[in-house]
């Protein structure tokens, strides 16, 4: 595990008690919908259904995510070596620039760890991973590829070959192994979500609003030095004066 999964890990069971205390103290504020009545027996059906329903809602929403990275390729990987050029071209891959051989090379690296990958995706296409260069974090500078990472759409639940989790986390060690990864101020992750095969109603945006407003506070103190920033902050943050 890289030193960046290390940190997020370690402040993500840090705050695990605070999110238990910060989702008490809003439904004490807000009132608990409904009772519990039965004793024992009326609990467990409580909690029973809690999760049956926490299982649906997962299992209806999709997410992807966007890596915006900085990537120079270890000296073992050779790539603007002739022989990579000519595996390439034995390949009958294109190559009119650095960046091609670079893209080229990480989708086969992928490919080895049975990761689909397609170099410069059209817009909409989210069946595979996809690599594209990323010209807002800066040029290619130091041996550094400014490169954007997209994954496809990945399910919340778990398949009996897949779990959710487990293909970002080949694409990290993928990334760890066989290059030096860095990020500049300009860098960003991004995680979309949508649902399944139906459009957004109103309970949708009203759950999705109360997760905001109990989760926000969170986050903020995850990464409290980026809740101000333009393309970051807070969703309750409040640009009015």
């Amino acid at each position: 595990m890289g030193t960046f999964s290390k940190i997020v890990k370690s402040r993500v069971w840090k705050k695990r008690g605070a999110v238990k205390e910060l989702w008490k103290r809003k439904e004490e504020e807000g009132g608990k919908e409904g009772g519990r009545e039965g004793g024992e027996e009326g609990e467990g059906e409580e909690e029973g259904r809690g999760k049956e329903r926490e299982v649906t809602a997962r299992g209806q929403l999709k997410f992807g995510i966007e890596l915006e990275l900085r990537l120079k390729p270890k000296p073992e990987l050779e790539l603007n070596s002739n022989a990579a050029r000519a595996k390439l071209k034995e390949a009958k891959v294109t190559l009119p620039n650095e960046w091609d051989v670079f893209a080229e090379t990480l989708k086969s690296l992928l490919s080895a760890t049975k990761i689909e990958a397609v170099v410069n995706p059209g817009e909409g296409e989210y069946g595979n991973w996809g690599i594209k260069t990323e010209g807002t974090i800066g040029r290619i500078e130091g041996g550094f590829f400014p490169v954007e990472i997209v994954s496809p759409k990945l399910s919340f639940l778990p398949t009996p070959k897949t779990h959710p989790m487990s293909e970002l986390a080949t694409v990290w060690k993928c990334l760890g192994q066989s290059y030096d990864v860095d990020v500049n101020e300009k860098c960003s992750t991004h995680i979309h979500f949508s649902l399944l095969d139906r459009d957004w109603e109103l309970d949708d945006l009203q759950s999705l609003a109360k997760a905001i407003l109990m989760l926000d506070p969170l986050i903020n103190r995850l990464f409290p030095d980026r809740q101000y920033k333009k393309w970051c902050r807070a969703n309750t943050f409040s640009c009015t004066p």
